[in-house]
Order: structure tokens, then C-alpha cells, then sequence
């Protein structure tokens, strides 16, 4: 991919119009390891991080864009984060973007966990506050959780069908114990069978009434 190539990919009003291929590459690495090395919270967090900076600040994506894919991010296999980086890095910067995005997202945990795994029998679990940086990482990791899905609602629930099964999912998996696999495993049935068989009767159907009318 070209530099030219790459400027046609970003949308309008980027505030790095000349920015070469280099410079974006080396911008989308530190952003990305920025994000994982100070972002706490699992993808959701790094998500509305990642959304916010190259959505709103960058303006390298749409605002917005990241939270709309979040089901795509979580169908595909592999982790949120890392799904959402390969998509950043693949529409900035091509295929070296996304490999550059996806090494920036997982560098700083692979570091952590590193030094983490070296002074493990320096400290032990049972340690009150280990235990108190855990409850506190618990507790944050809801609200950020919430407030991915306040953040993303009006993206993702823009039908009738969303309103309807948000809430039945919800009480399917609380209430009965349902896994989850088998909840996205109907719905991604159910679209398909809607969109192939459903819509287009429904649309033939509208046609003839107006060609009869």
C-alpha cells in the first residue's frame, strides 16, 4: 500500500494530511501500546479508548465506528482488543498496519505478565492488598463494561428486533443459566434465515401490491 493509497483509505478532515506511511505506522503503534499499557478493564475498555482516539481525536475513523463493530469483534475468534486493532490497523495502514496494531495491543500485557511470572513467589496472593487491587479491578471492570453498552446502545439497538432480544438474552442468561454460545449461535440463525427467506417474500410482496394498485 502506497502513501497516496493511504490517504484516500482516511476519511475527510484527518488533521495529518501528510502524514507519510512511516509516520503512520509508527503513530498507530504508540497509540495502541499507549492504550494497553495504561487502559485496565479487557477489551471493552480499550475499545471505547480506541474509539475515542482515533474516532474523536485522529479522526482516523468515523466516531462511533469501533462501538458499531463490537459484535463482529466479538464473533470472530480471538480477543476484543485485539480484533478491534488488526480492523484499525488493516483500514489505515493495510496489512503491515494491522500487524503493527496487533503487536502494539499485546506487547505491554506480554511485558506485565512477564514481570509478573519473574516476582510471582515474591508476594503471594493471600496478600490484603492484592486482594484490594483485585475488588477494585472487579468493581471497575463493571462500570466499564456498563458503559460500553451505554456508549454503544444507539449503534447497536436500532430495531425492534434489538429492543426485543436484548432483555430476553438477558433474562436467558441470568435467569435460566443459558450459555451464551447457544444464544448467539440462534441469533446469527435467525438473521441469516430472516435476510434470506423473511425479507425477500416480504419485499415481493410489497412489489406486487403496488404493481396491482
Amino acid at each position: 500500500m502506497t502513501d497516496a493509497t493511504i490517504q484516500k483509505t482516511l476519511p475527510n478532515g484527518c488533521p495529518f494530511p501528510d502524514m507519510t506511511r512511516r509516520q503512520i505506522l509508527v503513530q498507530l503503534f504508540v497509540e495502541y501500546f499507549k492504550i494497553s499499557l495504561f487502559i485496565v478493564g479487557g477489551g471493552y475498555a480499550i475499545i471505547i479508548a480506541a474509539d475515542d482516539v482515533f474516532g474523536r481525536r485522529l479522526k482516523w475513523l468515523e466516531e462511533g465506528e469501533l462501538l458499531s463493530h463490537l459484535p463482529l469483534f466479538q464473533t470472530v475468534p480471538g480477543l476484543i482488543a485485539g480484533n478491534s486493532a488488526i480492523y484499525v490497523g488493516m483500514k489505515v495502514a493495510g496489512t503491515l498496519g494491522s500487524f503493527i496494531a496487533l503487536l502494539a495491543i499485546a506487547l505491554p500485557s506480554l511485558i506485565i505478565i512477564i514481570a509478573i511470572a519473574m516476582g510471582f513467589d515474591w508476594f503471594s496472593t493471600d496478600n490484603r492488598f492484592v486482594q484490594g487491587a483485585f475488588i477494585g479491578l472487579r468493581s471497575a471492570f463493571c462500570g466499564i463494561v456498563l458503559a460500553a453498552i451505554i456508549k454503544s446502545w444507539g449503534k447497536l439497538a436500532n430495531s425492534v428486533y434489538a429492543y426485543v432480544c436484548t432483555p430476553l438474552c438477558c433474562i436467558a442468561i441470568i435467569g435460566w443459566k443459558v450459555p451464551a454460545k447457544y444464544l448467539l449461535i440462534s441469533a446469527i440463525a435467525f438473521g441469516i434465515i430472516t435476510h434470506v427467506v423473511f425479507i425477500p417474500i416480504f419485499q415481493k410482496t410489497i412489489k406486487k401490491r403496488k404493481g396491482s394498485a
